[in-house]
C-alpha cells in the first residue's frame, strides 16, 4: 500500500511540473521590429504564446532611442521612458486571459509594433491542428487584383484578419471551406500581414500587394 501510495504521489508530481511549464521568448527591439519581417527572423514581432508565458524585448544597437508600450487587448505594460543601450531588456508575463495584445515604440510606432496572441495554456504542445493550420497559402502573393486564402483540408472553418504595416487591421471575416478570396484592387501598394484564426490556433503569413 505504501509502495503504492509514493508511486501515485511520484505520478502526480510529474504532471504538476508537466503542466506549470512555461517558456521565455525573446525579440530583437529595434528599428524595423515589425510583422513584416520573415516569421522566423529576431525582430519578427507577431508572435503566439501560451498563458503564463513571458516576451523579452531586447534593445539592439540601432542608434536610436526606443521603449515598448501595449497599445491595447487583454494586457498592459510600459517599459517606461526610451532607451538607446543595446542589450537593455524589458519584459512582459502574460498570465491574463488568452487573446490578442498589441504593442509599440512611442516614438517610432510606424516601424516598431506587432501583436502578441496568447492561448490557453498547452494549447501549442497539444494541439494537431497547429502544424497543419500553417499550410494556409496565399496565391497570388505578389498580387494586384485578388488575394486568394486557400486552407488545409482538415480546416473547415475559421476567422481572417488582415493588418497593413503599421498595425492597423482592415479586414475581419470569417472564412469557411477551403478556399476564399478577397478583391485587393483598391488596397495601397506594400506589405500586408493575414492572420487565419481556427479555434484557439493562429498564422501569419505576409501578402504583398503590388
Amino acid at each position: 500500500m505504501k509502495t503504492k501510495l509514493l508511486f501515485t504521489f511520484f505520478l502526480f508530481s510529474i504532471c504538476l511540473i508537466y503542466a506549470q511549464q512555461t517558456y521565455t521568448y525573446t525579440i530583437s527591439w529595434g528599428f524595423g521590429s515589425n510583422p513584416t519581417q520573415p516569421n522566423t527572423a529576431p525582430n519578427y514581432t507577431l508572435r503566439t504564446i501560451e498563458v503564463g508565458d513571458t516576451i523579452i524585448w531586447e534593445w539592439v544597437g540601432d542608434g536610436g532611442s526606443h521603449n515598448v508600450v501595449s497599445t491595447g487587448g487583454m494586457e498592459s505594460f510600459d517599459s517606461g521612458s526610451t532607451i538607446s543601450t543595446p542589450g537593455n531588456t524589458f519584459s512582459h508575463t502574460f498570465n491574463g486571459l488568452p487573446g490578442d495584445t498589441s504593442f509599440e515604440c512611442e516614438p517610432h510606432s510606424g516601424n516598431m509594433n506587432g501583436i502578441i496572441t496568447v492561448v490557453p495554456e498547452g494549447t501549442l504542445l497539444s494541439s494537431d491542428n497547429f502544424d497543419d493550420l500553417s499550410n494556409f497559402q496565399i496565391t497570388p502573393n505578389p498580387g494586384n487584383e485578388v488575394m486568394n486564402i486557400k486552407l488545409p483540408s482538415n480546416v473547415q472553418n475559421a476567422r481572417l484578419q488582415v493588418f497593413d504595416v503599421l498595425g492597423k487591421q482592415i479586414i475581419k471575416r470569417k472564412i469557411s471551406g477551403l478556399e476564399s478570396n478577397l478583391r485587393v484592387a483598391e488596397w495601397n501598394k506594400g506589405v500586408y500581414i493575414v492572420r487565419v484564426i481556427t479555434g484557439e490556433q493562429s498564422q501569419t503569413k505576409r501578402f504583398i500587394k503590388q
